[in-house]
């Protein structure tokens, strides 16, 4: 795997943590 395909994968991985993140603090407000 080079470098390059790491890096996005990485930064891929980075956007669904906080999606997931911001989507259980939603819950939280709405509860």
């Amino acid at each position: 795997m080079n470098r390059q395909k790491r890096k996005e994968l990485t930064m891929k991985m980075k956007v669904y943590t906080n999606q997931i993140n911001l989507c259980h603090k939603f819950k939280e407000i709405l509860s």
